[in-house]
């Protein structure tokens, strides 16, 4: 989703983000049997439609080039797309585990965060000694551009975690930012989980897209993104 989201506007990323809610409940059919009505259905294709006209509306303002913002292309918005697999098998997983066995949405949250840490130790590494070629004016691609790592003037590497700590470090506004994040999304995937167990996985996909408004208006506000009629 975050790769996507480097070739997407954030609103048109937010709203493609929409396509989880006819994944999760496909997925809801197919693994855990549950029974949709015609009124779900309905409620679906139109989710459909409006998916298809955010990813063409934003790749046509990108192609006509009248659009200065973040271009919006098709590998952005197949890229989201794709995730949202990723996205819904995990929510659906959640409800099959919170539904057969007492689990505290805490610990979950606590659990996968503690995972991604142990992952990300690993590729981190990793990454710092893969080197890449890109140039400097090139924010689109997934080589990092440092002109400073002795590998010639277009060279760099995909992960450089030591300038990325000094950004940090350096900035009150990332470090106030960064924590904003860790609350907010911590609170955002506990509650979601609960959703999950109380209620079910296809309801917590419903609820999570309800920011793409709020998300459209704050862009809009902020002149980060064109008014497409579509």
């Amino acid at each position: 989703m975050f790769v996507g989201l480097t070739q997407c506007a954030a609103s048109i990323y937010q709203m493609m983000r929409g396509a989880i809610v006819v994944i999760t409940a496909g997925m809801a059919m197919l693994f855990l049997g549950r029974k949709q009505y015609t009124h779900h259905y309905v409620s679906l294709a139109m989710i459909v439609a409006a998916v298809a006209i955010v990813g063409l509306a934003g790749i046509a303002a990108s192609d006509d080039g009248k659009d200065d913002k973040t271009p919006t292309t098709p590998m952005g918005v197949g890229l989201i797309i794709l995730a949202q697999l990723f996205t819904g098998g995990q929510f659906v997983t959640e409800e099959k585990l919170l539904s057969g066995y007492y689990l505290d949405p805490l610990l979950v949250v606590g659990l996968e965060g503690f995972w991604g840490c142990v992952y990300y130790s690993i590729l981190l590494p990793i990454f710092q000694n893969v080197h890449c070629e890109t140039k400097p004016d090139d924010t689109g691609s997934l080589c990092h551009y440092n002109p400073a790592s002795g590998y010639g003037p277009k060279a760099g590497n995909i992960e450089d975690t030591g300038e990325a700590w000094m950004n940090l470090t350096n900035s009150g506004f990332l470090i106030v930012t960064s924590l904003g994040i860790i609350v907010s999304i911590a609170c955002f995937n506990a509650t979601g989980v609960a959703i999950t167990k109380f209620a079910s996985a296809p309801q917590r996909s419903t609820v999570d897209t309800s920011r793409t408004l709020l998300i459209w208006i704050v862009q809009m506000a902020m002149g980060e993104e064109t008014f497409i009629p579509m």
